[in-house]
C-alpha cells in the first residue's frame, strides 16, 4: 500500500513538473493568420497581422510586440479588431488583428 501511495506522489510531482516547465511556452503570444476578410473599411489590399494569445498570461504590450515584428520595423501596427473564434489554439484562444500602417 505504501508503494502506490509513493508512486501517486511520483506521477503528480513529475505532471506539476511537466506543466510548470510547459506553461509558459504554450501560452505565449505568437503570429497567427488574419482572418480571410478584412474589417469594413479595411481594403483586401493591404497588410494585416494577427497575433493569438492568451489573456489571463498576456500583457498587451506582449502583444502589440508580436504584431510589431510581423509588421516590420517600418510600420506602426494599428488595432483593428479581436475574436474567438476558433482560429487559434485551445491554450491561445484569443486573436488579435493589426493593420500594419508605413510610420
Amino acid at each position: 500500500m505504501i508503494e502506490v501511495s509513493r508512486a501517486r506522489r511520483l506521477a503528480a510531482l513529475t505532471l506539476a513538473a511537466l506543466a510548470a516547465g510547459c506553461g509558459g511556452s504554450m501560452t505565449a503570444p505568437f503570429e497567427g493568420v488574419p482572418s480571410l476578410e478584412p474589417p469594413p473599411g479595411i481594403s483586401a489590399d493591404s497588410q494585416r497581422v494577427a497575433v493569438c494569445y492568451n489573456k489571463s498570461y498576456t500583457t498587451p504590450e506582449q502583444v502589440r510586440a508580436v504584431a510589431v515584428e510581423a509588421c516590420g520595423r517600418d510600420s506602426d501596427p494599428q488595432l483593428i479588431g479581436q475574436d474567438v473564434e476558433l482560429d487559434c489554439p485551445v491554450m491561445t484562444p484569443v486573436r488579435a488583428q493589426y493593420l500594419c500602417t508605413p510610420e
